[in-house]
């Protein structure tokens, strides 16, 4: 669909003036090593700003479901490998189908970072475990010019785990990002073009939760519990007030040390959403799974791990010294398996803490519940070692799975998970509202389900985050009612703009949009689901 601003603002008669011409400039696209994410630097060597739209990117290995995210911070990465606060999320996309080198795709996420005049712009493309972002192996070539035009160049820089763990290129070598990088000139203008993203889409389904707590003392749990209600497809989250039973002097001792696993043998069948198990591979790192996920020496907690294990995972994940004496016990009381981390330690810098950790899975084998019982958390003990600080607590289904998102477990009042991912309806824009230009737009998500889309534009944003009032839980509306299109579904994305008149009068001009889809059958009582809401600020930058 494509729609002019007249229909927004009558009043404005001026025809669409050409858009600006914009460029790109390719890296080495040979690959022949790769790693989740790669560091790099653009400097603007021309004397204007140009604006950075967006990155085509070479992997080194194929994937269908990858998650990827791009930071920036202005200046070099060099320096900064190791400080997450200095850097800013641009953007992510999950379950990105994408080829292998030399192939380059395009990554849909919209960049829109201007870089001034001679200066320099660090980035960071980054994904989970399903990601191998491609580079090449350099000599003494940290800061080399790897490609150029007249206007930026890109000078080689590191590889980066996910999420800013470890680094490989350090201290001289370098690694060469293989990608594209599709910028514009932004000449004499006075306003930047904007996109904001407002609220959140509606309609998603996920099989796995967790909350992701960045530091020991962030986590609050203490004397806390949550139970797990198997539906048999999936699980109710609820809180619970079920105690905390102490091992008794019979529990059997698993003599797990560090970073180490066993293997316990259940007296019935244990029920899980998809199938059954008649054991349980505990992992002395505060995680329980049907079997081994191999691993046992990932002390480094993040949710993207977390989440593309292979096997239904059950987690109070930390970097834990289990000092083979008794901390982590078993037993079953009653057709209930209880597995115990009993006064547990982690580390204070490299070196053993002092301070313990008290926590509980209880597994119901009848019915395949699930609870999580807390006692005292350590919440001062902080690691030394790289990425080994913080924990991931949840439950992860089996193979990779979408990103649902961090959840505060201890504001938890109910959560549904599904037996399958199904993403929430999700509007990004692809350009920015520049004067004398189209703001294209794009839904994604949009179920297989859905019969008919709606696009809105409005001039004023209503801040509604949540329909419950008229039969939509969840799902909110972030663009007045002033001009709607509807459109019918032929496909999981759906693509629509809007002309900016080539008028100065509308510089700083706010626009918002959102969409909405009906699904059948109808997924609530006013039978809609909406996405996020997009605010573009129109400028001539």
């Amino acid at each position: 669909m494509h729609l002019s601003l007249r229909t927004l603002c009558a009043a404005t008669a001026f025809a669409v003036a050409a858009s600006a011409q914009c460029f790109s400039v390719t890296t080495t696209t040979v690959a022949g090593n790769g790693q989740n994410g790669t560091m790099f630097d653009i400097v603007n060597t021309s004397t204007t700003a140009i604006s950075i739209g967006s990155f085509d990117q070479c992997f080194f290995s194929a994937g269908t479901s990858a998650f990827i995210e791009i930071y920036t911070k202005p200046g070099t990465w060099n320096g900064f490998e190791n400080a997450p606060s200095s850097w800013t999320l641009v953007g992510s996309t999950t379950n990105f189908a994408h080829g292998i080198a030399p192939t380059l795709d395009v990554l849909p996420i919209p960049v829109n970072v201007t870089i001034p005049a001679g200066a320099t712009q660090g980035f960071y493309i980054t994904g989970d475990v399903n990601t191998t972002v491609a580079y090449t192996s350099g000599v003494n070539q940290l800061g080399t010019v790897i490609g150029s035009d007249a206007a930026l160049q890109v000078t080689g820089g590191v590889g980066k785990s996910y999420p800013f763990a470890a680094t490989f290129g350090l201290p001289t070598a370098g690694r060469l990002w293989n990608g594209r990088v599709n910028y514009c000139p932004v000449g004499t203008g006075t306003v930047v073009a904007t996109n904001t993203t407002l609220g959140a889409g509606c309609g998603a389904s996920y099989t796995s939760f967790y909350e992701h707590f960045l530091t020991t003392p962030s986590i609050d749990l203490s004397n806390r519990a949550f139970a797990m209600l198997n539906t048999g497809s999936g699980y109710v989250v609820l809180p619970s007030t079920t105690a905390f039973v102490p091992p008794s002097a019979t529990a059997t001792n698993l003599g797990l040390g560090d970073d180490t696993e066993s293997l316990i043998s259940l007296s019935a069948p244990l029920p899980y959403p998809g199938g059954s198990t008649t054991a349980l591979n505990v992992c002395s790192n505060g995680h329980v799974s049907t079997a081994s996920n191999g691993a046992v020496l990932d002390y480094t907690p993040t949710p993207a791990e977390f989440l593309g294990w292979t096997n239904p995972t059950w987690a109070v994940w930390r970097d834990f010294i289990c000092n083979a004496t008794g901390n982590v016990k078993f037993e079953e009381v009653g057709g209930t398996a209880y597995i115990t981390w009993d006064g547990v330690i982690g580390y204070v810098g490299t070196t053993p803490g002092t301070v313990t950790s008290t926590f509980q899975f209880q597994f119901e084998l009848a019915t395949g519940n699930v609870t999580f019982v807390f006692l005292s958390m350590d919440t001062v003990s902080i690691s030394g070692y790289a990425g080994g600080e913080g924990w991931v607590v949840g439950y992860s289904a089996a193979g990779a799975n979408a990103n649902p998102g961090s959840t505060d477990l201890s504001a938890l009042s109910a959560l549904n998970l599904g037996g399958s991912d199904v993403l929430p309806l999700t509007l990004a824009a692809s350009s920015r509202p520049k004067t004398g230009t189209n703001w294209d737009l794009s839904v994604s998500n949009v179920p297989a389900a859905g019969v008919i889309g709606i696009d809105v534009f409005g001039v004023t944003d209503p801040g509604i985050n949540d329909l419950f009032f008229l039969g939509a839980p969840g799902c909110g509306l972030r663009a007045s009612l002033d001009v709607t299109n509807a459109w019918f579904v032929a496909g999981a994305t759906h693509t629509y703009s809007l002309s900016i008149p080539n008028n100065l009068a509308l510089l700083n001009f706010n626009l918002f949009t959102t969409s909405a889809v009906l699904p059948v059958p109808a997924p609530n009582a006013l039978g809609v689901i909406t996405a996020n809401g997009v605010n573009g600020k129109v400028g001539d930058l």
